[in-house]
């Protein structure tokens, strides 16, 4: 997926040369302190932000196949949304349209990207709405549901244009701790049951042991470690993984 990927703000340098391979319908958590640069990975994936050098390829499609006139990755705006297309992010903070109840946000993509008729995709996002347990709820409004619904309904959005990969940042950072259980009750579920690639950033270190099939240490822009979830939270072997986990643990 990603290929000797380096990413700079100027002279600042967030990610350096990192190679990360995730196998269809495998389940990667990745971990690490904050400014680690997890977010922008993210971001990279998704063809938000461009990197500095590198490849980002999705199947055999490779997201910035050009070069601009400076030798910069370059990409046609067609290009990246077909690749966009296929995946499916949700961030930290929930991002509805506040005008728009729970089943029209969902709605929303699939009507004007997928093209399909109102009928078909408001069916669509009811049957997505009542997999994360919100079929009751779907005439709501956004301020008319708690945070945790709020991100649920935003996992339905991001699962109803049919993504073959899933990104989540951070989803449960905005939640009060009540309602974190709740959201990552769906995540489990969708682990087990959806088959869809997963990349999961996350603090959530219990979580990523019971649901990921590996996970990845980031540190200084770099992956300081990566293994399957018992080894790596168990017994790290680099050093700046030790010290993150204890940190953890001691909080």
């Amino acid at each position: 997926m990603l290929r000797n990927v380096t990413k700079a703000y100027g002279a600042e340098i967030v990610l350096r040369g990192l190679d990360l391979e995730v196998a269809r319908g495998e389940r990667v958590a990745v971990i690490g302190r904050s400014g680690s640069g997890k977010t922008t990975l993210l971001r990279l994936v998704m063809g938000l932000e461009r990197p500095t050098s590198g490849d980002i390829i999705l199947g055999t499609t490779t997201m910035w196949s050009e070069l601009d006139r400076r030798g910069q990755p370059s990409a046609s705006e067609r290009h990246l949304r077909h690749v966009r297309s296929r995946i499916g992010m949700v961030f930290q903070q929930f991002n509805l349209f506040p005008t728009m109840t729970a089943r029209q946000n969902v709605a929303e993509g699939p009507r004007h990207v997928l093209r399909l008729s109102r009928a078909e995709a408001e069916r669509r996002a009811s049957d997505l709405l009542e997999r994360v347990g919100l079929h009751q709820k779907a005439d709501r409004y956004p301020s008319e549901l708690s945070g945790g619904e709020q991100q649920r309904v935003a996992i339905a959005r991001a699962l109803a244009m049919g993504p073959e990969v899933m990104l989540f940042d951070e989803i449960t950072s905005a939640l009060d701790p009540e309602l974190v259980g709740e959201v990552l009750d769906v995540l489990r579920e969708l682990a087990v049951d959806s088959g869809v690639t997963m990349l999961i950033v996350t603090h959530e270190i219990a979580f990523a042991r019971e649901v990921a099939d590996r996970v990845v240490f980031l540190a200084d822009g770099e992956i300081a470690e990566q293994g399957p979830p018992r080894r790596l939270l168990d017994d790290p072997t680099d050093a700046r993984t030790k010290a993150f986990l204890n940190a953890v643990l001691r909080r």
